[in-house]
């Protein structure tokens, strides 16, 4: 019996495949081009996979998620998937509606709100710094604080009074947006809305990182099967299988970590899990995309190779929604917290959930 979370995986799979052919195939990054693809990802309804049935959405879980967002990471899609799957999220959390378009993640380290002196209707001002395809997205999620408390606050992108865009390392686009006295698309009371908007980017950026390694992996293996040297291939040479086999354990071991994570989200308390598998994905990234390389030599720096295309999104990834240390101080607390002498009774209780 084929599974809701295997139909899934199919599904999006190939659409996946198609879009990054289409998006590799063509110089032309227009405003249209980028329409065109996202309403391909809108019509499937992945960024509604979180959003109950109730409110119109997939209904599905974080383990669905991270099909869904290990797939973006597998075939390094340019388009913020995760960020839409992520905020949608958010909005159902907050009991908040929205109309379909595209949808990202932002956060206003010193938001404004005032009131309208015509109309009276409330209005924010603020800046928004490094917003994934900010100026692209339709909608901007923000998690902001409010007098009244934390708030997520949805934000027209056309409303920006200024945009500047900058690219990561893999050309994908950080905006910097300002906002003025802009209306509010809508708006609602969340507490932990910080929280909960760096824990599901993270969650994200973790998934992604693990399907990008499994990407490079592949190719890696692929590369010493074809390549000669020294009249053989390089994968008989002791050395080079050494190399891959510390690259193997790297991406089994984050895979495992970011699997477990979005289990936990999936039971409701991943803290924990989520702190550990995004530190250990960030660890993995230097030593994995150091050994992709070697293995390739210099052809795996050039634009005609797929392998930059992996590697520079996992550099990006690495410091986005918790660097290492901000992810190790978050871990420590919890181990001190509660005593480290039960440090591998916590562990072995929360593997525990969900079983017998």
């Amino acid at each position: 019996m084929t599974s809701p979370t295997s139909i899934l995986s199919e599904a999006v799979e190939r659409l996946f495949v198609d879009l990054t052919a289409a998006v590799h195939s063509t110089a032309d990054a227009s405003p249209a081009r980028y329409q065109q693809h996202w309403a391909a990802v809108e019509e499937l309804g992945i960024p509604k996979t979180l959003v109950p049935e109730v409110a119109d959405g997939f209904g599905g879980s974080w383990l669905d998620a991270f099909v869904v967002c290990h797939l973006v990471g597998l075939h390094a899609l340019p388009l913020p998937v995760g960020e839409a799957l992520v905020g949608r999220w958010l909005l159902a959390v907050a009991h908040l509606e929205l109309p379909d378009g595209g949808v990202t993640l932002g956060t206003c380290p010193h938001p404004q709100f005032a009131h309208d002196p015509l109309s009276g209707a409330p209005t924010f001002s603020g800046e928004l710094p490094a917003t994934p395809w900010g100026a692209e997205s339709a909608y901007v999620v923000v998690a902001c604080a409010h007098p009244d408390g934390e708030r997520l606050v949805v934000l027209a992108s056309a409303d920006a009074t200024c945009s500047e865009v900058e690219t990561t390392l893999a050309g994908e686009p950080r905006s910097h947006l300002r906002f003025t006295a802009a209306p509010l698309v809508t708006s609602g009371a969340l507490p932990d809305a910080g929280v909960l908007l760096t824990n599901g980017g993270a969650l994200l950026r973790t998934a992604q990182i693990s399907g990008a390694l499994e990407a490079i992996l592949a190719l890696c293996v692929a590369h010493v099967k074809d390549r000669v040297q020294f009249g053989k291939p390089l994968g008989a040479f002791q050395a080079i299988q050494h190399q891959l086999a510390l690259l193997a354990e790297e991406v089994a071991a984050v895979k495992c970590a970011a699997q477990a994570a979005f289990r936990a989200a999936a039971l409701g308390d991943a803290a924990f899990e989520l702190a550990a598998a995004k530190l250990r994905a960030n660890r993995a990234i230097t030593q994995a995309t150091s050994i992709a390389h070697q293995v390739h030599g210099a052809m795996g720096f050039t634009m005609e190779h797929r392998l930059h295309r992996f590697t520079q999104r996992l550099w990006t990834w690495r410091s986005e929604y918790g660097n290492d240390r901000y992810w190790a101080d978050i871990l420590g607390r919890s181990v001190l917290a509660n005593g480290a002498d039960r440090l591998w009774s916590n562990l072995t209780s929360r593997g525990d959930r969900g079983h017998g």
